[in-house]
C-alpha cells in the first residue's frame, strides 16, 4: 500500500491555480514596495478567486455604498488583510472538494480544521510579533496530508480498517499502521512537491513533533499550538483528551501558556462563524 500512495502522491503533478496564488500573494502584500496595481495583477491569474473578490466587495457584507466595477476597487474596499483570507478560503475549499468521504475525518472537519486553525495561528502571531501572513498559511495548509489521504482511500478504502478515534494523535497513529506514514509526512510531500518554501512546508512536517523543526520550531510550535485550541473549540468538554492538548515544553519554546490559549477560543469561534457567512455572500 505505501508504494501505492506514493505513486498517487506522484500523480500530483501540479498545484492548483489557486494555491500557485496563495503562495505569490503572500509575498506581494509583504512587500512594502507593493501597491494595489500589484496585489489585483496575482488576483487576476485566478478567475475564480478575482470573480469572489468582486463579489465581495459588491456584497451586502462589507455593506458597499456604491457597486465596484474593478478588482483593484474591490481590493481598495476590502483591504489586502481581507483579500489574502478570501485568497486563502478559495484555495483550501478547492482542496476539499470530493466526490465522498472515506477517511476517518469528513471533507467538512479537514475544511474546518483547517480555517479554525488558521485563524487561531493569526491571532496568535500577532501576540508574539510573529509573521501572522506564513501563520495563517502554515494553519489553512497544516491539513494538506488529510486531504490527500481521504482522496486517496475513495479508491482503496476496501482495503483498510477505518476504525479510529479522531483524538488528533491516535489518528496519526492509524495512519502510520495503515500507510506506514502520516498525514504530516503527506502534507508536508505534497507542499514541496508544489514548490512551497521551507517555512510553510516544515512547520507542516513537524507538527507532530514541533521541536524537532531545526530553525522552523517556532513556527511548527505555534501551529501545534494552534491545534490544541482549535481541538478545544471543535470537541465536547466530556470528550476532553490529552492527545489534543499542547504539550507545556511547547508552549514553552514560544513563550505561551495554557491560558493564552483558553483566552483565545471565544474570539477564534466567533471568527469561524463570520467565514461561514462570509462563504454565504460569495
Amino acid at each position: 500500500m505505501r508504494e501505492d500512495l506514493s505513486d498517487y502522491i506522484r500523480r500530483f503533478n501540479t498545484v492548483p491555480p489557486s494555491h500557485h496564488v496563495l503562495a505569490r500573494l503572500r509575498q506581494v502584500i509583504a512587500d512594502e514596495n507593493s501597491d494595489l496595481g500589484d496585489i489585483a495583477s496575482v488576483i487576476k491569474v485566478d478567475s475564480s478567486l478575482a470573480t469572489s473578490v468582486m463579489r465581495l466587495g459588491n456584497s451586502a457584507y462589507f455593506g458597499s455604498p456604491v457597486p465596484t466595477d474593478s478588482v483593484e476597487e474591490a481590493i481598495s474596499l476590502l483591504g489586502s488583510k481581507e483579500v489574502y483570507k478570501l485568497a486563502a478560503f478559495v484555495a483550501i475549499l478547492d482542496m476539499v472538494k470530493t466526490r465522498k468521504s472515506a477517511y476517518p475525518l469528513t471533507s467538512e472537519e479537514i475544511w474546518r480544521s483547517s480555517v479554525l486553525t488558521a485563524i487561531v495561528m493569526d491571532h496568535l502571531a500577532n501576540k508574539l510579533q510573529m509573521d501572522n501572513h506564513t501563520a495563517y498559511t502554515v494553519g489553512l495548509v497544516h491539513s494538506s496530508g488529510k486531504w490527500i489521504l481521504n482522496q486517496y482511500m475513495e479508491v482503496y478504502s476496501g482495503k483498510v480498517d477505518y476504525g479510529v478515534n479522531k483524538d488528533y494523535l491516535s489518528l496519526a497513529r492509524w495512519e502510520r499502521e495503515t500507510f506506514d506514514t502520516d498525514h504530516a509526512l503527506v502534507g508536508a510531500k505534497l507542499l514541496e512537491k508544489w514548490a512551497f518554501t521551507e517555512e510553510l512546508v516544515l512547520p507542516v512536517r513537524y507538527q507532530l513533533d514541533p521541536l524537532q523543526a531545526g530553525d522552523h520550531l517556532p513556527m511548527a510550535c505555534l501551529l501545534r499550538s494552534s491545534l490544541a485550541v482549535a481541538a478545544r473549540i471543535s470537541t465536547k468538554a466530556e470528550d476532553k483528551c490529552p492527545g489534543r492538548e499542547a504539550p507545556p515544553e511547547v508552549l514553552t519554546k514560544i513563550g505561551l501558556k495554557d491560558n493564552d490559549l483558553d483566552e483565545i477560543v471565544p474570539t477564534a469561534r466567533q471568527e469561524l462563524v463570520e467565514v461561514y457567512k462570509l462563504l454565504r455572500t460569495i
